[in-house]
């Protein structure tokens, strides 16, 4: 089940001003499963990891592209969580992060981790 149907999140991006479809799918897990341990380790799951990403690749998603980004940002609170998006063919999110809104009003992101695995 989706974090927002359960109330969880909610996804702000639709709603921020300049936001566009997002139409990159996913699907490099299930077509270089011996990139992943557990699934060189167990090859029977990568039918299960292709029905997940058959079903995030038919969700409707909105983007905002870096250049309408300050025009939405008085709507970013911190807490915020951001993905930052690629144009790798197979990866929807190359990196996440958090919104920390600072006294002053101004938005700084902050990388959710210090290195990247899995995306090259």
């Amino acid at each position: 089940m989706d974090n927002e149907e359960k109330g969880i999140v909610k996804i702000l991006t639709p709603d921020l001003p300049g936001a566009e479809p997002f139409t990159q799918k996913v699907g490099i897990m299930s077509q270089h499963p011996e990139n992943y341990r557990q699934l060189a380790s167990h090859p029977e799951l990568v039918q299960d990891i292709r029905l997940a990403e058959d079903k995030i690749n038919a969700r409707t998603l909105k983007y905002l592209p870096m250049d309408k980004l300050e025009a939405a940002e008085p709507l970013l609170q911190t807490g915020d969580i951001v993905g930052v998006t690629t144009t790798t063919e197979g990866i929807d999110i190359a990196h996440t992060g958090l919104c920390i809104k600072d006294e002053q009003g101004v938005v700084h992101f902050v990388d959710a981790s210090s290195a990247v695995q899995g995306c090259e």
